[in-house]
């Protein structure tokens, strides 16, 4: 996959430029609402560009040349490669979901693309319901076949939401069938 290898690199990625963020207070002002959210898109942006893609997402940024500000088919981000346009197919599509949104329809909502890579970033109030939570939704995409996308891998990563110490990440390829990454502490 364009911009990629696979869900282990995204994932490689995206924890190595959090990390990075968390170390620098400029990046989050707060661990909590739209405050998080931006500085959630921040990191996401800085992963996009390290990989030289462009974004089409709510806010406006210079990775995005041609994208109008706003949420395309609802969906959070969606990335293509450089030398495409808006009407490409995107190489990835990505929900990032806040604490008090349903998790669930956001799982749903970028599974229904077919994009080769499909990223869900959720969260539990705690650490500790990290696991509960990853097992309702790994029962409902399995039960729902929303995984089994032949060519696409689907990412869920989990973290906890305050103070977002830790996340964790599961990857499945077309057949449906998630691996565990592993864990990634973010804060001492």
């Amino acid at each position: 996959m364009r911009g990629f290898k696979d869900a282990d690199d995204f994932w490689s990625s995206f924890i190595s430029k959090y990390v990075e963020a968390v170390r620098d207070p400029s990046w989050f002002k707060t661990g909590f609402g739209e405050d998080h959210t931006r500085g959630m898109y921040r990191v996401l942006h800085a992963v996009q560009e390290a990989r030289q893609l462009w974004c089409e997402c709510r806010f406006r940024h210079d990775g995005a040349p041609e994208s109008r500000p706003g949420e395309r088919m609802s969906a959070d981000f969606f990335w293509y490669p450089a030398d495409t346009g808006r009407w490409a197919r995107p190489i990835a599509a990505i929900e990032h979901q806040t604490i008090d949104q349903a998790p669930m329809e956001d799982v749903w909502r970028v599974c229904q693309f077919t994009a080769p890579l499909r990223v869900f970033i959720g969260y539990a109030r705690r650490e500790d319901e990290i696991q509960g939570l990853w097992n309702e939704l790994r029962n409902n995409i399995h039960e729902n076949r929303l995984a089994k996308v032949p060519g696409s891998e689907t990412l869920v990563i989990l973290g906890d939401y305050d103070p977002t110490s830790v996340f964790q990440a599961w990857a499945s390829g077309g057949d449906g069938e998630f691996r565990h990454l592993r864990e990634a502490r973010v804060r001492d």
